[in-house]
């Protein structure tokens, strides 16, 4: 059996109590053996049929699969899943660890098929997949963004009927806690900013500001800027750093603009505040 198969791991690169990703990938078999052995994995597994076809046994019950549906491998079940010898398939996958993840069991067991749903529009799948794969060069942490992203925009779109994740309102929210969770990850760094956060999400920058301006009542620049004097004020409260360490450590690359920015936001100089925290 020759297989082409490639996988990013994303080795669990945050965990918000909703999703610990895992790992993204697909796998491409040119030619298949009926596999007999049942094995068991620590996490669970989306998968979509791009092309051909296979067979799932789990729970003792089988499954036959193919292009255009998705098949869900539970975490520590033993399963036994492989393309079929005719017709081999190729499919993508995300993976997740299991103690942090959305209730997707209910919604394919509220769907009827037990680990199995054929797409609304497997087109739109396989666009989203492929738009993940595009870029390889990304960092783990925008492509675990990005993983998510595709992951929460399919299982919105396959379950909307009756059974949504999630309503717009909650939708809006979940998108704006990623752009904070992003600024959190990154505001030390003096060269980021909100357009780099808008790459990250496929969105321009005036639809992610006037979204994160109707959630939060700021902007997300605002935001991003108190990230950075909060960063300094608690690195003040530790030790003393001069003007220009407390800029480097904190992101900002301007310092008239940084003493400028503070005094606005605690009400003193930073030489007043670090006298008054002795």
């Amino acid at each position: 059996m020759q297989t082409d198969y490639s996988t990013i791991w994303l080795n669990n690169y945050r965990d918000d109590g909703l999703f610990a990703l895992r790992s993204v990938g697909h796998f491409d078999t040119k030619g298949a053996k009926e596999s007999k052995f049942f094995r068991s994995k620590s996490f669970w597994a989306l998968h979509f049929v791009q092309r051909g076809k296979g067979r799932m046994i789990v729970r003792g019950k089988e499954y036959d699969i193919q292009s255009g549906m998705f098949f869900l491998t539970p975490p520590f079940e033993q399963i036994n899943y492989h393309g079929q010898a005719d017709d081999p398939w190729r499919y993508f996958y995300i993976a997740a660890y299991p103690d942090s993840v959305i209730d997707i069991f209910r919604l394919f067991a509220d769907n009827g098929n037990g680990f199995t749903h054929v797409s609304k529009n497997p087109q739109r799948t396989q666009r989203i997949f492929e738009e993940l794969f595009k870029n390889r060069n990304r960092s783990r942490e925008e492509m675990y963004f990005a993983s998510l992203n595709a992951l929460m925009r399919i299982l919105s779109y396959e379950f909307s009927e009756g059974k949504r994740i999630e309503s717009s309102v909650e939708q809006n929210r979940q998108r704006v806690n990623e752009i904070k969770d992003i600024i959190h990850f990154n505001y030390k760094n003096a060269e980021f900013s909100i357009s780099d956060i808008a790459g990250m999400l496929h969105m321009n920058s005036s639809q992610l500001s006037r979204l994160f301006r109707k959630e939060e009542g700021r902007t997300p620049i605002s935001f991003l800027v108190e990230q950075r004097l909060l960063h300094a004020a608690a690195l003040l409260d530790k030790q003393s750093y001069s003007i220009a360490e407390l800029c480097r450590e904190s992101g900002f690359n301007d310092e008239c603009y940084f003493m400028k920015r503070f005094k606005k936001r605690f009400g003193v100089s930073v030489k007043e505040y670090r006298k008054n925290k002795k």
